[in-house]
């Protein structure tokens, strides 16, 4: 659960640097960024589904 804000943080990062060019670029990089983010939260939450298990 730690990582996430940190990865909020990187996405905003991309999201100034995708700024600088064009609005096609953006759109694109911008819409790969949220997909990756939402990569990233479901295998956090399946890591946390697990270990329920585990430890019941």
């Amino acid at each position: 659960m730690s990582q996430l804000p940190h990865k909020k943080i990187k996405l905003h990062k991309d999201k100034t640097k995708y700024l600088k060019r064009s609005k096609k670029d953006k759109s694109i990089g911008y819409r790969l960024t949220k997909e990756i983010n939402r990569k990233m939260v479901d295998r956090v939450r399946m890591r946390q589904k697990n270990d329920m298990e585990k430890s019941k």
